[in-house]
């Protein structure tokens, strides 16, 4: 039986397909899944990377010019190249002055217009310091002064580690400041042409002190309500411990987080540092870092309900601890896919050098022995230090990790991507496996179900919510959708059975 509806075609007999599997290196990426980019003429540092929302890469960092370091933006296209449009031939570097710059975050507004933050050395100390670019990479001169906005908390160092924008254009911009009394979180919100909002905080700027001893923010989320979350970790004297809090929209601690709006969490009994933070869809949130073990560090995680608590269904009363390697293993960064599995990057150890660190987790922080080996994948770059800081999911579930690789003679940029199973899935209530491929499609995209779909709507709107196509009534587990045709974008998928739906994320190019 066949039925032909708009251009979906419901089908009987299904082509299998092979899906790599999942943590296996995309050899349609770069060369053989890697890519590494030396940006200046010595070390190049990649400290964070986003995707646009079509799905080229930023990775920004620093760059020495032999003097110093100047904040530096790399930009690829889908399939590793470097994209030519952008800067000169995919790269830009920034002098914010005469001394030492440092790019730790990097973020997309909504209009296309790169924000790149971090800090910058005056001369006596250091400044946050946030540069926005234009999408070509050109500075953009209706920001600060000449695309540059420095900000000073006093006379001592101030450290700018992760920025975000707001719903309604403002930009937050989170790290740690220094002074005789110590270090305490700090953050800096900015109106969108680069100068301080006053409205918030103390003249625009919150420092927080946890606990007794150093307190350093490292990351940050937004929550859809607007409150702020910052992550990191703080001194209890003898040890560190994971940290997190929560600010109100104009700054002020969250009173109904934690206690007065800060948690403070002990994994092991040695250092515990938080360094990336992310809130899952139901509103849980997660840190991971790593956690020493009296010998050497392993990745660590935690989850927290919306108010603060430990998340008791994960791992173990809310912690995860897992040893990647023989040696030392730091992650970094943090990512949840569509269908509520967590990974976590980073670098791991052999008593020789460090190479990237890829752990998948259920969505219970089990590992998922589905991924890589035992649900752990290590990838050496070079002969020497690979370092993985930073990680993104691509529309079509594709694991994207950006770093650092040491060539032999210095530092240069590294981005590694990684097939996965579940492309495009990002919500899946149906409570059964989808597959769909390929994600992005030129053309027909095939889908399949792992148990019948009885009385399934199919949907597919476009980013602004048009709905392109509608089907009802559709059964089987195997389709076809024909994109033949259609304008290139994100679109999504939506399927709806009893007991639930699902939503697929594509792009058609």
């Amino acid at each position: 039986m066949k039925k032909n509806i708009y251009t979906f075609i419901i089908s009987a007999s299904f082509v299998t397909l092979v899906f790599p599997q999942a943590g296996t290196l995309d050899p349609s990426f770069g060369s053989g899944g890697i890519v590494t980019t030396a940006v200046g003429s010595s070390h190049d540092y990649g400290n964070f990377l986003t995707l646009q929302p079509d799905q080229k890469i930023l990775v920004t960092g620093y760059s020495d010019n032999g003097t110093n370091y100047d904040f530096s933006l790399v930009r690829y296209n889908a399939d590793g190249s470097l994209d030519n449009s952008f800067g000169a031939g995919g790269k830009v570097i920034t002098p914010l002055g005469s001394y030492d710059d440092w790019g730790y975050s990097v973020a997309v507004q909504t209009d296309g217009k790169i924000l790149v933050a971090g800090e910058n050395y005056s001369g006596t100390d250091y400044d946050f310091a946030i540069v926005r670019y234009d999408s070509n990479g050109s500075l953009d001169n209706s920001f600060g002064t000449g695309g540059i906005s420095n900000t000073s908390w006093g006379s001592s160092d101030d450290y700018g580690y992760s920025v975000k924008v707001q719903i309604d254009g403002k930009i937050v911009l989170a790290g740690f400041l220094q002074d005789s009394a110590g270090y305490d979180f700090a953050i800096t919100r900015y109106n969108n042409d680069g100068s301080i909002d006053t409205s918030f905080g103390n003249n625009g700027k919150t420092r927080t002190t946890i606990g007794s001893g150093d307190d350093l923010g490292w990351a940050s989320a937004i929550q859809a309500n607007g409150k702020i979350l910052v992550a990191g970790y703080t001194s209890n004297l003898s040890d560190f411990d994971f940290a997190l809090v929560r600010y109100n929209i104009d700054g002020s601690l969250d009173n109904t987080f934690g206690s007065g709006g800060k948690v403070v969490t002990a994994i092991g009994s040695g250092n515990d540092y938080g360094y990336s933070v992310m809130i899952q869809p139901d509103g849980k949130i997660l840190v991971s870092g790593d956690s020493e073990n009296g010998s050497n560090y392993d990745f660590a995680m935690v989850r927290y309900n919306i108010d603060g608590s430990l998340d008791n269904t994960f791992g173990t009363s809310g912690k995860v601890v897992t040893p990647v390697g023989v040696s030392d293993d730091k992650s970094f960064s943090v990512a949840i896919q569509g269908d509520g599995k967590i990974l976590a990057a980073g670098f791991s150890s052999n008593t020789l050098d460090h190479d990237f660190a890829l752990v998948r987790y259920k969505s219970d922080g089990i590992p998922d022995t589905s991924f890589g080996s035992g649900g752990t994948v290590i990838t050496p770059i070079g002969n020497d230090d690979d370092d993985a800081i930073s990680m993104a999911l691509q529309a079509d579930g594709k694991i994207v990790v950006g770093g650092t690789t040491d060539n032999g003679s210095d530092m240069d940029f590294a981005v590694v991507r990684y097939n996965n199973d579940l492309t495009g899935v990002y919500e899946n209530s149906l409570k059964i496996n989808l597959k769909f491929h390929p994600n992005p499609t030129t053309g027909l995209v095939y889908i399949s179900t792992s148990a019948e779909l009885k009385n399934a709507c199919f949907k597919v709107v476009d980013l602004a919510g048009k709905v392109c196509i509608q089907r009802e009534n559709a059964c089987g587990n195997s389709f076809v959708l024909d994109m033949t045709g259609w304008k290139n974008g994100i679109y999504f998928l939506e399927i709806s059975d009893q007991p639930g739906k699902a939503k697929i994320k594509f792009v058609k190019n």
